[in-house]
């Protein structure tokens, strides 16, 4: 019972707050993508909203320190990966500490996640909301896991079982959503608070505090050949080098990005990679480089 009135309650809310019209021509898009897979699930939201004759502009969220963007548009896109049931703490931060204010524009929320993202898109929502925007709809979508500690089993199984996603119909309801968003009609999922304890567990466990104890990051030296790929690609800027061996410092953004990207499997999380398979993005053009 309690369930079935959150959930009507918060459908209400959403109704009535996109009651009013929005005709949006310019849009800003801030995309956060460790592994390729929301660049990959953005672009087709993107090519949808140009196929319609809008004008789209996005924003690579990488690190927030240098993220400065000018969001010059009539309405907003967010995109992110689910991290602990949550967005990943740096864009958590910089939504709730830098994004200019919305004065009542548009915006729609879009994110991927391996399974359930529980209230991701709530959370989203409500930090968009605080700095004024209209949240209009929201939509995700299944894609491959990226956490090395889950991919247990040979190579060969994980490379089918990341073919399978994402699902076609995912995709064509994010086309179809992309081109109603762009013509200011009513698209994509409702709000939903789902009344689960996930969400606080994933800000417990993973924020910029408690990362810098329990992630922690190291060199397989025989493997590494000295590249840098993990220096320059961090989020964090957590990575140095030292006789050419990158050593970490610091807090984690627990994006698996030095983890997963590595071309020679050189880099490790204590007790997170060890057993598990990285994740080869299918989609490496998604990648910051």
């Amino acid at each position: 019972m309690g369930t079935t009135l959150i959930r009507v309650s918060t459908y209400a809310v959403d109704t009535i707050r996109q009651s009013n019209s929005y005709y949006p021509q310019k849009i800003d898009v801030i995309l956060c993508s460790s592994s390729g897979n929301t660049g990959h699930y953005t672009q087709k939201f993107v090519d949808s909203m140009q196929g319609d004759g809008r004008n789209v502009v996005v924003h690579r969220f990488h690190r927030k320190e240098e993220f400065n963007p000018v969001l010059g548009g009539d309405t907003l896109v967010l995109a992110f990966p689910v991290s602990g049931w949550k967005p990943p703490w740096p864009l958590t931060e910089y939504l709730f500490r830098n994004l200019p204010r919305g004065k009542g524009k548009p915006a729609f929320i879009l994110y991927t996640a391996a399974g359930g993202p529980e209230n991701a898109g709530f959370i989203a929502w409500t930090l968009l909301a605080l700095k004024g925007y209209r949240v209009v709809g929201r939509l995700w979508s299944v894609y491959p896991l990226n956490v090395p500690t889950f991919r247990l089993g040979p190579k060969s199984l994980w490379r089918f079982i990341d073919s399978l996603t994402p699902f076609k119909k995912d995709i064509d309801l994010l086309t179809t959503a992309a081109k109603e968003f762009s013509r200011g009609e009513r698209t994509g999922l409702p709000l939903v608070l789902w009344p689960t304890p996930l969400m606080l567990i994933g800000f417990l466990f993973d924020n910029r505090w408690i990362n810098r104890f329990l992630y922690r990051t190291y060199v397989w030296r025989k493997r590494c050949v000295g590249c840098n790929f993990c220096v320059n690609y961090c989020p964090i800027n957590r990575f140095s080098t030292e006789s050419g061996i990158p050593k970490a410092r610091g807090t984690c953004s627990l994006c698996f990005g030095c983890v997963n990207h590595c071309p020679k499997n050189a880099m490790q999380m204590r007790f997170w990679s060890e057993y598990g398979q990285p994740y080869k993005s299918r989609w490496s053009k998604f990648i910051v480089k």
